[in-house]
């Protein structure tokens, strides 16, 4: 209780009931010692979201009064977050309508780039290899459904040239499917993810490459709100050359030379 910044309550609960809602695949067991390293690193990611939402933040802080404990750290407003998630969050009915196939609700409107993210340069600790399992398994669902979508809406004499060219050809073509439509070819790249339309997702080089090469016939389909339990998501697509929203640079390829 006397270091709210450096760390955070575990409750066996909360571990137990938030994993199951965002599909975290450890599995606790009453007892174990490792529960309390995984609730840390649930912890850790939730907080890298949440320090992304800036309005969010600063609300969290405007409730607080002169005499309240403002933690900069932002380890409390993580915790809120997981007990709100875990005690108030309501699934969405299964039995929603869709409009542009099953399993994907189709929203019209503009999409614009996000903001470019600040860094504090604070140290922390992820699980790379169990969130990069989570985002595969769900990227994977997410396009199965896109794949399922195409072929509903092409002409029939068009639908079985439509291929999930990641699984039949292979990684780093730039794009997940080819589809066709009565114009021709469609380069569709497929992002999935469980949180909103405004939740981060990661371009590839190859990618926005691809984008730009073929900018009139290129399409990122934005699966997001998927809930894997179901197998449902809204979709927006967004057409063309991609780098008006690649604005947050990650991770860069360095070769020195020698002299």
């Amino acid at each position: 209780m006397k270091y709210p910044d450096d760390y955070y309550f575990y409750k066996y609960r909360l571990l137990d009931e938030f994993r199951k809602k965002v599909n975290y695949e450890y599995q606790p067991r009453k007892g174990k010692f490792s529960n309390i390293s995984q609730y840390f690193n649930v912890c850790e990611i939730v907080k890298e979201e949440l320090k992304r939402d800036t309005a969010l933040v600063n609300a969290h802080f405007g409730r607080l009064g002169e005499d309240d404990y403002k933690d900069s750290s932002l380890n409390i407003l993580t915790q809120d977050f997981i007990y709100a998630v875990v005690n108030h969050l309501i699934e969405k009915d299964a039995n929603r309508n869709t409009v542009a196939a099953d399993g994907l609700n189709l929203t019209i409107g503009e999409v614009k780039p996000g903001k470019k993210r600040s860094y504090n340069f604070e140290g922390r600790q992820i699980d790379f290899v169990q969130r990069e399992k989570i985002n595969s398994r769900i990227g994977r669902k997410g396009e199965l459904l896109v794949l399922e979508l195409e072929k509903k809406q092409a002409p029939n004499e068009l639908k079985d040239k439509i291929e999930h060219s990641s699984v039949e050809i292979g990684d780093g073509l730039g794009y997940d499917i080819l589809s066709f439509d009565s114009c021709g070819q469609k380069y569709i790249e497929v992002k999935t993810t469980t949180g909103g339309l405004q939740s981060p997702l990661f371009i590839t080089a190859t990618e926005l490459a691809r984008s730009q090469k073929e900018e009139d016939r290129f399409f990122l389909y934005r699966v997001f709100n998927f809930d894997e339990k179901n197998n449902r998501g809204d979709l927006r697509i967004v057409k063309g050359d991609l780098s008006r929203f690649c604005n947050d640079p990650t991770l860069f390829r360095v070769t020195i030379l020698q002299d």
